[in-house]
């Protein structure tokens, strides 16, 4: 890679260049990135709840959220699917009352409860 540069105008990218060839990254974090990462953090987060339950990688779970975020709600909302295909989860509800394992989500509290689906 002979050169790389970052703009800094209205729409932020990262270039390189090598030769006659040239990439360029589009580095914007739209509404949509930001809350499909979001909902990855939160797959992350049950993961590692599932291992320390000592779960099997095929044992199906139902999941109660809870999170005061109105933005993390609408990420897991918006990601739902994605999020219960990922750890195998059967449900995937948002409940008041759900009050297990508390995690951060960036600046965000989620309270996931988890238990293994008996079928």
């Amino acid at each position: 890679v002979s050169s790389v540069s970052s703009a800094t105008d209205n729409a932020p990218s990262v270039v390189a260049s090598d030769g006659a060839l040239s990439v360029a990254l589009d580095t914007e974090l739209t509404d949509e990135l930001v809350a499909e990462g979001r909902a990855r953090e939160v797959v992350s987060k049950i993961q590692r709840a599932r291992r320390d339950m000592g779960l099997e990688v095929s044992d199906r779970i139902r999941i109660d959220y809870h999170t005061d975020s109105d933005a993390l709600h609408a990420s897991i909302e918006q990601y739902g699917e994605l999020i219960a295909g990922e750890v195998l989860a059967t449900s995937l509800t948002a409940r008041r009352d759900a009050r297990g394992t508390a995690v951060a989500i960036g600046n965000a509290q989620l309270h996931i409860e988890t238990k293994v689906d008996g079928g």
